[in-house]
């Protein structure tokens, strides 16, 4: 939930890709399944304690969930609701037809964030940045455009324009046709910077806990997980558990 990437394909669709960097004090998440939610069927890696998530996909959408608004904040000690939660409510919102991606909500007593959405069908792609008593910010984002985007509870500004920098550099070396070469990005980059590389490890209280991707396109509809904690790797055919 800390490290988002989006890669458009040129046959149609996308590669989003995040890093789930978190405290190795949380419980570990559930691998990712499918779950139906008000007569909608959603996939996503569950946290076992709040019941929420932080990416999740459907036949509409695929949407993401990364801790932090537009600056670090500070944390209070308690909150009105998971961030993990609203975002699933939104998702319900966006599939439902009540909730337009291009008009953000209004929010208060909810732990600052950033959330990317992508519609499938007609593709909208943008971000909502919501930062506590601020009205929440749109950003309309270019979907044939890479786009990556790094949290601001964990890594400052000239570090995220660091790996700005990784990832355009990867993008001219590099021809991504699946998931599978954005999995590269995610894990290899710079894999001995444990500070602020891709993979974290910080003194072993932060690290990187898994990496989710989800490409889809018209051939595709798919979820990778991979559990860095047990070095477990689960790989769902949205499409398939769709039919």
């Amino acid at each position: 939930m800390c490290t988002f990437t989006y890669v458009p394909l040129n046959e149609g669709g996308c590669i989003i890709s995040t890093n789930r960097d978190e405290s190795t004090a949380r419980l570990a998440a559930l691998e990712p399944k499918g779950y139906n939610i008000n007569h909608h069927h959603y996939f996503f890696p569950k946290d076992p304690k709040a019941g929420g998530t932080w990416i999740a996909t459907t036949v509409e959408y695929t949407v993401c969930l990364l801790n932090g608004g537009l600056a670090k904040h500070h944390k209070k000690d308690s909150y009105k609701k998971s961030r993990g939660l609203v975002m699933l409510e939104i998702m319900e919102g966006l599939i439902k037809g009540d909730i337009n991606p291009l008009n953000p909500l209004y929010l208060q007593g909810i732990e600052p964030f950033t959330l990317f959405i992508y519609r499938h069908v007609n593709p909208i792609f943008c971000k909502w940045i919501y930062s506590e008593n601020e009205a929440m910010v749109l950003e309309i984002l270019d979907v044939n455009q890479p786009h990556i985007h790094s949290s601001t509870t964990l890594y400052d500004k000239l570090i995220r324009n660091k790996r700005e920098q990784w990832f355009q550099e990867y993008l001219k070396k590099h021809t991504v046709e699946s998931y599978g070469d954005m999995i590269k990005f995610h894990t290899e980059t710079d894999k001995a910077n444990k500070d602020y590389g891709l993979q974290i490890d910080r003194k072993g209280i932060t690290k990187t806990l898994s990496l989710t991707a989800v490409e889809v396109s018209n051939q595709k509809h798919i979820m990778l997980y991979h559990d860095f904690v047990n070095n477990k790797e689960h790989l769902i055919n949205c499409r398939a558990a769709h039919v």
